[in-house]
């Protein structure tokens, strides 16, 4: 797992993947960016009122419920512009994973022949199939802050895994479907469950660094996408 991070990030630093970086950042920057200047006040009258009643009514605490409140809300802000960065990222991403794929395998893997079977088209329609199934239960995690006492916490581990679980879903999609045949996807995808979960979350864990989460999109595609190629080379032995 080492040796597949440390190649993706030198990878990343290259020319090629740094200008690839470029494009994909400003546009989410510009994007969200605009949304926390003209309605960052907005979102937080909005999400102080999904606190609940039982919460808001206990008035004996005075500062210190003050603070608590306003941790939960700017915790929910937070993970909140992190889920639509992510969202945003993966959407953004389908457009140039084939240059992704491309270039690792002509840098590493030049004896692995071209192979695929996903078109942009079948990829964006993944992406949107993926989307309608988890923003319900986008909506019923937040739903789970009502809950007293262990509501906040059961609403944000479910938010993080469901993000996470969004964000396996299409990057392995869009990789490989770019890089295998259908047969290997289907295999690699029924086989080796563990080892791509431990892949996927290592892939997932730079979508919660601030701000470099903008830029930090095509790492994580580098590391699948040299999980996926370093599976088919060593099935090639």
């Amino acid at each position: 797992m080492l040796h597949i991070l440390n190649k993706s990030i030198k990878d990343f630093f290259s020319l090629k993947i740094l200008l690839i970086t470029f494009v994909p950042a400003i546009l989410g920057l510009l994007l969200w960016g605009s949304v926390i200047y003209y309605y960052g006040q907005e979102l937080y009258n909005w999400t102080l009122g999904l606190m609940p009643e039982w919460l808001m009514s206990v008035k004996f605490l005075g500062n210190i419920l003050n603070i608590v409140l306003a941790l939960i809300v700017y915790t929910l802000l937070g993970l909140w512009l992190v889920l639509m960065i992510l969202l945003t990222n993966v959407f953004f991403s389908i457009f140039y994973t084939p240059l992704i794929v491309s270039f690792v395998r002509k840098k590493d893997f030049p004896h692995i022949p071209q192979s695929g079977f996903g078109t942009l088209g079948e990829c964006l329609g993944e992406f949107f199939k993926n989307l309608c199934i988890f923003v319900p239960l986008f909506i019923l995690s937040f739903l789970l802050y009502f809950i007293p006492l262990l509501g906040s916490t059961l609403g944000f581990i479910a938010l993080l895994v469901l993000g996470y679980l969004f964000f396996k879903s299409n990057m392995f999609y869009d990789i490989g479907s770019s890089c295998m045949d259908k047969v290997q996807f289907e295999n690699l995808n029924q086989t080796y469950r563990l080892k791509n979960h431990s892949y996927a979350l290592l892939a997932y864990l730079p979508s919660f660094v601030p701000f470099l989460n903008f830029f930090l999109m095509p790492l994580q595609m580098l590391i699948i996408t040299h999980y996926f190629f370093t599976h088919i080379h060593i099935k090639m032995k």
